[in-house]
């Protein structure tokens, strides 16, 4: 079982859209998926159809039910999830004032998990906070969207040193599986200028594999749908699909 996260602590860069689609992509090859909604905003919840969990992560992670009783499935063969809401900004806040260890409790409850899942997928909350920390002591791959412009990248050396703590400090095993533009406009002098320049920064860890601004990727949570199952045909789920096929080659190596 392979665990990423979709981390950047700046809002806007494509971390739900993303974890939405790569679970689609997975899917559609015979992947079997577990998707962790890990932010309040429940936005992975919504974007892949479900309106009104039994059990949400903020459950799991407070003792009122198992990580297998709060798995929901999906429309889609082969994707679950563990769906969030805003329930998760109070838990988050009872966690912190716990005075106990509290970077591993994700951790611990994942470890009851009864089925088996080829990856599990972990979106995260735009922000380092106590929920980000507990994703990132469970993983064991931080996957790192972002877009062409300055604050996105620049947003990375904090995360890389955060990415370092968690290894230093609980998960030994995490590593960074890469970097990669969402929304880009290859065909602007911008986006061929951030282009370069990230891949000139982060040289082995950037993908080269950018999903291009498309209508579809915006229409496809409209049906609680990835962009491959609502429409295979177009560049967004096109560029999902090489994303994927490149993360996979990075995970067999």
């Amino acid at each position: 079982m392979t665990s990423i996260a979709l981390v950047n602590q700046k809002g806007g860069v494509g971390k739900t859209t993303s974890t939405i689609n790569i679970a689609g992509e997975l899917a559609s090859r015979g992947y079997k998926v577990l998707i962790i909604d890990a932010d309040s905003q429940g936005n992975a919840t919504a974007n892949i159809g479900i309106t009104d969990p039994t059990f949400t992560l903020s459950d799991v992670l407070t003792g009122n039910c198992t990580v297998n009783e709060a798995i929901t499935q999906t429309e889609i063969k082969g994707i679950d999830i563990i769906a969030a809401n805003l329930e998760l900004q109070y838990t988050e806040l009872l966690i912190s004032k716990s005075g106990t260890r509290c970077d591993n409790i994700l951790d611990k409850a994942m470890r009851k998990l009864e089925t088996d899942y080829d990856f599990i997928l972990v979106d995260c909350a735009p922000s380092i906070g106590v929920m980000t920390i507990n994703v990132l002591t469970f993983v064991q791959y931080a996957l790192i969207p972002l877009r062409s412009d300055r604050n996105s990248i620049e947003g990375y050396g904090r995360l890389s040193d955060i990415i370092n703590t968690v290894r230093e400090d609980g998960n030994p095993d995490l590593a960074i599986l890469g970097t990669f533009f969402t929304s880009f406009e290859k065909n602007t002098s911008l986006g061929r200028n951030y282009y370069e320049r990230t891949k000139e920064l982060f040289g082995d860890l950037f993908i080269p594999v950018s999903v291009r601004k498309n209508i579809a990727i915006q229409e496809a949570p409209l049906t609680g749908k990835p962009a491959c199952y609502y429409d295979p045909s177009s560049p967004g789920a096109k560029d999902y699909a090489q994303l994927t096929e490149e993360i996979l080659k990075r995970i067999r190596k």
